[in-house]
């Protein structure tokens, strides 16, 4: 893995959280980053991802490990007639078993969603930033919410042993993880069949973006049955010059053949690690960069430190 993406893993998690939530945790504390990928263990030509096995939705025993920060009243899920479903997820990857979780975060009324897909590497802090941060525009829109574990299960097991002592995640399974379980949104298994998903989009902010950067070698040869993408688009965001690298070890990121929106902050600009990467249309490197003048790495109503 590059420096500077082992820098962006390792100096932005985790994300200390006013509160903690419900899910337990305290300021500073959550899940940490997943580790290096070793990109040697993919195919060498694209191939069809496994599917993943899946529980039946997750009712206890106890309380969830809750990932979305609070929300008030008038602003939250019941508001937008939303609810969430977690569940767990097992299978292989970079050859050693896992048993991860997933939160679904959907309208109750399938007819209402839009077909489209936001998936997140739930962040180290323990929090689904993404969903969080786009919430009022997702649920107003009928998107769906997706967060995957893919750092360490043990602030699980701490926070609620009986619910959660099977969970597995090992370092360097995230790629694969997020492979199987997209392909599984996709598949006629999926629990969101009824919504007709059209497109799934990997996003993620600070160390989840780094997830998702390390995730586009995966995204070249892990694919559909079809073998279309399992992701038709990436947005990462809060993160500046590694998407600009073009390597092709460690999970730096590369142009791929599905749209790449890049959202860098002040945080990007101060350190001078703002991509240089143009613009384009060009098919197999449609890219974007989205610059907005003072945006802040985190906002401070959202994390108080």
């Amino acid at each position: 893995m590059s420096l500077l993406l082992s820098t962006l893993l390792g100096a932005q998690s985790p994300i200390p959280t006013r509160g903690g939530g419900a899910g337990g945790r305290q300021a500073g504390q959550g899940p940490r980053a997943g580790g290096a990928f070793d990109a040697s263990t993919l195919p060498s030509s694209p191939a069809a991802v496994p599917l993943p096995s899946m529980s039946p939705p997750v009712g206890g025993p106890g309380p969830m490990f809750e990932s979305l920060m609070a929300l008030p009243a008038g602003d939250d899920l019941a508001h937008f007639k939303y609810e969430a479903s977690e569940y767990f997820v097992s299978g292989t990857a970079s050859g050693q078993p896992y048993t991860t979780r997933i939160v679904i975060r959907k309208p109750v009324d399938a007819a209402r969603g839009s077909g489209l897909l936001l998936a997140e590497s739930m962040h180290p802090s323990g929090n689904a930033w993404m969903f969080h941060f786009t919430h009022r525009y997702s649920m107003s829109a009928g998107h769906i919410g997706l967060d995957v574990l893919t750092s360490t299960h043990e602030p699980f097991v701490e926070f609620n042993e009986q619910r959660y002592r099977n969970l597995r995640v090992a370092p360097g399974q995230a790629p694969e993880i997020l492979a199987q379980v997209g392909a599984l949104m996709k598949s006629k298994d999926s629990p969101i069949a009824a919504y007709r998903i059209r497109k799934i989009i990997l996003a993620g902010t600070s160390a989840s973006a780094a997830v998702v950067i390390n995730y586009l070698p995966a995204h070249t040869v892990l694919r559909l049955a079809d073998m279309r993408p399992i992701y038709d688009g990436f947005l990462p965001t809060s993160t500046g010059a590694t998407i600009a690298v073009q390597a092709t070890a460690g999970g730096t990121a590369r142009p791929v053949d599905v749209p790449i929106v890049q959202v860098p902050t002040m945080t990007e600009v101060a350190s001078a690690n703002v991509t240089a990467r143009q613009d384009s249309d060009a098919p197999g490197n449609q890219f974007r960069v989205y610059e907005f003048p003072g945006m802040a790495h985190i906002d401070s109503r959202d994390a108080a430190a």
